[in-house]
């Protein structure tokens, strides 16, 4: 197994040294090759460009540094200083001409036997054109450079310019094209990205210079290309750049002529903007004509290949692959910098395509190679760049089949932020498959290069160096432009890594779910090795290293391995297996780190059930169900809420946000999805796509850029038909026809007269809607935040608050007032005048006041709902009132009776990131409120988030209360657990989602690392309790009594993003909730995001006296959570104290899904009952818990007796009314009054 990790500082002249460059952003290594053998000594030599230079005074001349190969051995490092003409030499540009932004071998053009050089300056401005580039070609000769060659001193017999025209920018990319017109003699290809052949602005150009021995003239001007001196190649539409990568392409074809290959990134094949394309030119000892033109390729005389996906960029770099499998044929590798391969955004992917004697089609999409045509090489995480600069390798491990390397410029090895990583990918005649990952190089396949420090940006060029030492490997070459040597800022370094292959062995182990294994390693490998690293991460004696499955390995002192699958494998049932793997680096002493890896078997036990997790992978349409997204990068969940009843059915509905959409073709105009509520069951999942207008609708956003759906929410009944009404938020149009994102806000009534399944924004017509226009105040973005804000004004319609993110002057949020009088198809904020709503002005114009508004219940008892808002240090209450508001209202006047400010503890840590009304949380009676602070740091954890619940109360509020005098009795603060968790960055009342009465929270956490997943996300439900809160309240304390963490799924789904009350969408009378996450992907599309909906569930009930209720053991069990997916019962429980209890199997034996508790209160009993019950997943694991009861009194009618007396004929006589209630009884009490008489027939009785 050959080497798999080399870390670039580990070179020490015996296995490969550094080049560094010289002054502070030179940006030496911006573009390096081989430069074939210029010295004829019979080793390969090297060029690379340091394009900033300024030689000689020259500022950004640029300069090009040749260093010489040898056997005599290199020194750990080289300083390109002290090229002297025997080890090498600089070649000098002039100023402004940025020479060396690309650089290559020539082969040898002028068939002197000596490989030759060019070099690219795509700033030159020869014969007075502006930016048109120039190219020059130094030649070879066995006769000596001296220290340094100016470029302006090549006369012909030295080499010559080659210049472009005015504005081509050409020599941007510079490449032998070998012998394209097989005459024999080397050609070269030039591209010149900015030409606009054919008057197509930017289409690109790229110039091929045929090699010829009759000599060539001082200079040659692209303009006198004639088709037998050479030929232009035009690109096709505007602004693809063709040329902005240019390479040989070998003979993909084996016809015996070399080949070409163009890259055209931002080409937009098959409808994909800037996916991409890339153009192969056949060679052929026909002729060429004087012009050709990139669109009559037809699979005769070349072929196009085309990338995938918007915004993939291939072709950003192109080039032959030698052969790679080892079929005599040429291949070729395309690099796509912007692909998201497996949902990573800009991981990269880079494209080989096999050469073949068969021939081409005139097109090939990339997305069709199957292993038999080519494949594909995805990066690994996201902005990555992989693919960035593409070569081939040479033959690096001497196995007789040319290697691959890819540059991924801005990876992080070993947490070095863009340090950049280079792969070297081996060739074999074995077969490829339809792709593979970087990620699973593991030394048979191939092997990575980590760049050191941060920001270098090692990977930026990379290519074969040939063999520069004369070992008979083939070595590479690595550009790090912005690396630092000798503290000289982006002087940059190259890095050359000599061929090697050495061996290590597997080994395996086998453990269970839950149990750690010990392993030891080295005894089965060849020398005295020591480990240093796992999955190419420096490991430490003592400290773990978390693997993708999210299991721990930790080195221990005696070199072995320990093993912990650390939860991760828990989904396992009896019976089930499962395997992991990671490869570990060991060091011969030597620098070179070779690798071997470890399959692991894991067995599956039985697991205990749980009461305060819940995985959003378990949901299963019996206690919830996820919501997909549509499109790639829709961004749906980006903000969910409850939408009330808008259909007029009695079930709640939701609501969510896509602000990223492209409705009817507009680019990020948005949607929103509305899914009604339904008694009749879901599914385990609901695409959005299947939303068809009986199940619920789609509302499009309207123009270019508008981002509808960045905020969501009910808007109560705002017109007052007695059907519940949506809002959304749009950032960014430009209402009143001023391009300052003014923003709007729209709202769609309620109807139960049915809806399509899609609804236009643009055909709100005040009978079915309206929209709200933003000011025209520049950059207002109203919209950011929408929410119902109840009925602040007391007059029976709720009303709306809107807020606008981003106000460069006082006004901040706007209150919208409900009215039964109707609405015109739009309305203007700039028009509220206090009697149909009015503007709350923030005095602290810096304050972004309105990123978050939300109604904050009624938390002053006054029977007004009143509204909270935020800025980025405050928050503000406005209480409601039915006086009247005027046309604006100044938070500055907040003085306690008409609201308060909240005023948060530390500097930066935006307390109001989220706000929202938090329901009764302590079952006093008053609303409280909830503010995120996702930038605190409780104890200690950097940027871990704190949420604070305000307690309501009638008992008055002072002008203003720190968030720091929270003590428990007038409310808590409720702390993230670990660092950059930014917990609180979405707040919502939960509802009362465990039916105990008491209203509960959730809190949104999506940088969450739940299960080993990074950003997966988490959130977290607090219940309400009238038993009372302390001070602080730890989410890491939160144990299924108290609350649940509900964990999101993959790495970056970003789960708990936006968190909301569902309402009851499943008509089961338990509130339910909707989580967002934002960059989940489904159905084979990365990101377009998903929501899930949770179910409520039931750990209490109650009854009136004397009355029986029914409980649904589905209920119950939707509380429990089973990572191994075993269906759950209940398996025993205990009688109430105060009543009976039965458990009816309902009609179908074994389903314990739709079994029934019957509780039946005793007689004339009321007050507080409770059972136990034990649940049991059929597998052994159980789980005992408590279910508590509420009996309600009623008052019982009394039970009166009959009484009889005599007195004489004709006498009265006085009874007592004691006497006469003496006899009678009531349940309830013993205070009886007498309340009427009536009835005598032959008397009176009074």
């Amino acid at each position: 197994m050959a080497n798999s990790v080399l870390n670039l500082s580990d070179l020490n002249g015996s296995n490969g040294f550094v080049i560094n460059g010289i002054n502070e952003r030179d940006f030496l290594g911006g573009s390096v090759s081989s430069a074939g053998d210029i010295n004829g000594d019979g080793f390969d030599d090297l060029i690379i460009g340091a394009f900033r230079a300024d030689p000689n005074g020259q500022v950004d001349a640029g300069s090009s540094y040749v260093v010489f190969g040898t056997n005599s051995g290199f020194s750990a490092s080289l300083n390109v200083s002290s090229l002297n003409g025997s080890n090498g030499f600089v070649i000098n540009g002039n100023a402004g001409d940025e020479s060396g932004n690309s650089v290559s071998s020539a082969g040898d053009i002028n068939g002197d036997g000596f490989d030759d050089l060019i070099i690219g300056a795509s700033d030159a401005d020869p014969n007075g054109q502006v930016d048109a580039g120039s190219s020059y070609v130094v030649f070879g000769t066995n006769s000596g450079f001296s220290a340094s060659l100016d470029l302006s001193s090549l006369n012909g017999s030295n080499g010559f310019v080659i210049n472009g025209n005015a504005g081509d920018g050409s020599g941007i990319s510079v490449s032998s094209a070998g012998d394209i017109n097989g005459d024999g003699f080397d050609d070269l290809i030039i591209g010149a990205y900015r030409a606009s052949p054919n008057g197509q602005d930017r289409a690109g150009s790229s110039y091929v210079v045929f090699g010829t021995n009759s000599g060539f003239s001082a200079s040659l001007d692209v303009s006198s290309l004639n088709g037998s001196n050479g030929f232009v190649i035009n690109g096709i539409n505007r602004f693809d750049l063709s040329g902005f990568s240019v390479s040989s392409a070998g003979d993909i074809n084996g016809d015996g002529f070399d080949d070409l290959i163009i890259g055209a990134r931002y080409a937009d094949p098959n409808g994909q903007n800037s996916s991409g394309s890339s153009y192969v030119v056949f060679g052929t000892n026909s002729g060429f004509s004087a012009s050709l033109d990139l669109s009559s390729l037809n699979g005769s005389n070349g072929f196009v290949i085309n990338g995938i996906n918007v915004g993939d960029l291939s072709g950003t770099s192109v080039s032959s692959a030698g052969d790679i499998n080892g079929d005599g044929i040429d291949d070729l590798i395309i690099g796509a910098r912007g692909a998201d391969p497996n949902g990573q955004v800009d991981a990269g992917s880079s494209y080989v395509v096999f050469g073949t004697n068969s021939g081409f089609s005139a097109s090939l999409d990339v997305s069709s190679l199957n292993g038999s045509n080519g494949f594909v090489i995805n990066g690994i995480n996201a902005g990555d760049n992989s693919g960035f600069s593409v070569s081939s390798a040479g033959d690096i491990n001497g196995d007789g089949i040319d290697d691959l390397i890819i540059g991924a410029r801005y990876a992080d090895p070993n947490s070095q932020e863009r340090a950049g990583s280079s792969y070297v990918v081996f060739g074999t005649n074995s077969g490829f498959g339809a792709g593979f990952d970087l990620s699973s190089l593991h030394g048979s396949e191939g092997f990575v290069i980590n760049g050191i420090n941060a920001g270098d940006n090692s990977g930026t060029s990379v290519s074969s160096a040939g063999d520069i030492n004369g070992d008979g490997f083939d070595d590479l070459i690595i550009g790090a432009r912005y690396a630092d040597p000798y503290r000289q800022q982006s002087a940059g370094s190259s890095y050359v890594v000599f061929g090697f292959a050495s061996p290590t062995v597997n080994d395996t182990a086998t453990t269970d779910e839950d149990t750690a294994v010990n392993i030891s390693v080295l005894a089965n490998d060849n020398n005295s090795l020591t480990v240093t690293a796992v999955n190419g991460t420096t490991i430490v004696v003592g400290t773990a290293i978390t693997l993708s499955s999210g299991a721990l390995v930790t080195l221990n002192a005696d070199g072995t391995f320990t093993y912990d699958p650390n939860a991760q494998f828990n989904a396992l049932a009896v019976g089930e297996t499962a395997t992991d793997s990671f490869t570990y680096a060991i060091n011969d002493g030597s620098g070179l780190t070779n690798t071997a890896s470890i399959s692991l078997s894991i067995n599956g036990v039985n697991d205990a059930l749980s009461i305060s997790v819940l995985n959003l992978d378990s949901l299963n349409g019996s206690n919830g169900f996820v919501i997909n997204g549509i499109n790639r990068r829709d961004r749906s969940g980006a903000s969910v809420s409850n939408a009330g009843d808008i259909n007029g059915d009695g079930i709640d509905d939701l609501i969510i946000g896509a602000p990223n959409a492209f409705p009817n073709g507009q680019t990020l105009a948005g949607e929103s999805y509305v899914v009604f509520g339904s008694n009749s069951g879901f599914g385990a999942s609901l695409n959005l796509s299947s939303l068809n207008g009986s199940n619920g609708f789609v509302i499009n956003g309207i123009g270019l850029l508008d981002y509808s759906g960045t905020s969501v929410s009910s808007a109560g009944d705002v017109n007052g038909d007695g059907f519940d009404d949506l809002i959304i938020g749009t950032s960014g149009p430009d209402p009143n026809g001023r391009v300052d994102r003014g923003g709007s806000s729209y709202v769609v009534f309620g109807s139960n007269s049915g809806f399509g399944a899609t609804l236009n924004l643009d055909s709100l017509n005040g009978g079915n809607g309206f929209v709200i226009n933003g000011t025209t105040n520049a950059l207002r973005a109203s919209g950011t935040s929408v929410s119902s804000a109840g009925d602040v004004n007391g007059d029976g319609f709720d009303d709306l608050i809107i807020g606008a993110l981003g106000a460069f002057s006082s006004i901040s949020s706007y209150v919208v007032f409900g009215s039964n009088s109707g609405f015109g198809a739009s309305f203007n904020l700039f028009d509220l005048n206090g009697s149909n709503g009015f503007v709350i002005n923030n005095n602290n114009n810096d304050d972004n006041l309105g990123n978050s508004a939300s109604n904050a219940g009624d938390i002053n008892g006054d029977g007004f709902d009143d509204v909270i808002i935020n800025t980025s240090s405050q928050n503000y209450v406005v209480f409601g009132s039915n006086s009247g508001f005027g046309a604006s209202f100044d938070l500055s006047s907040l003085n306690g009776s008409n609201g308060f400010v909240i005023n948060s503890i530390n500097s930066g840590d935006f307390s109001g990131s989220s706000v929202s009304n938090a329901g009764d949380i302590n079952g006093d009676g008053f609303d409280d409120l909830i503010i995120g602070a996702r930038y605190a740091d409780p104890n200690g954890q950097e940027n871990a988030g704190s949420s604070y619940v305000v307690f309501g109360t009638n008992s008055g509020f002072s002008a203003s209360l720190d968030l720091s005098s929270l003590n428990g009795s007038n409310g808590f603060v409720i702390n993230g657990i670990n660092e950059f968790d930014f917990s609180g960055g979405s707040v919502s009342n939960a509802g009362d989602i465990n039916g105990d009465g008491f209203d509960d929270l959730i809190i949104g956490v999506n940088r969450a690392d739940p299960n080993g997943q990074n950003y997966a996300g988490s959130s977290y439900v607090v219940f309400g309790t009238n038993s009372g809160f302390n001070a602080s309240l730890n989410l890491s304390s939160l144990n299924g009594s108290n609350g649940l963490v509900i964990n999101g799924i993959n790495s970056g789904d970003l789960s708990g993003g936006s968190v909301s009350s569902a309402g009851d969408i499943n008509g089961d009378g338990f509130d339910d909730l909707i989580i967002g996450a934002t960059a989940a992907s489904s159905n084979g599309q990365y990101s377009p995001g998903s929501s899930y909906v949770v179910f409520g569930f039931a750990t209490a009930a109650t009854t009136n006296e004397d009355t029986a209720v029914n409980i649904l053991a589905q209920n119950i069990l939707r509380r429990y959570f089973d990572v191994d997916g075993d269906i759950l019962s209940i398996n025993s429980f205990t009688n109430p104290t105060n009543g009976t209890l039965t458990l009816n199997d309902n009609g179908t034996t074994d389903n314990p899904s739709d079994d029934l508790f019957i509780y039946t209160p005793n007689a004339n009993y009321n007050g507080t009952d409770s059972f136990e019950f034990t649940v049991g997943d059929g597998n052994g694991g159980s789980i005992t818990s408590t279910f508590n009861l509420n009996v309600k009194p009623v008052n019982d009618a009394p039970v009166a007796v009959n009484d009889s007396v005599t007195t004489a004929f004709n006498t009265a006589v006085n009874i007592k009314a004691s006497t006469l209630l003496a006899n009678d009884t009531d349940v309830d009490s013993s205070n009886f009054s007498i309340t009427g008489v009536n009835g005598a027939t032959q008397g009176t009785a009074v």
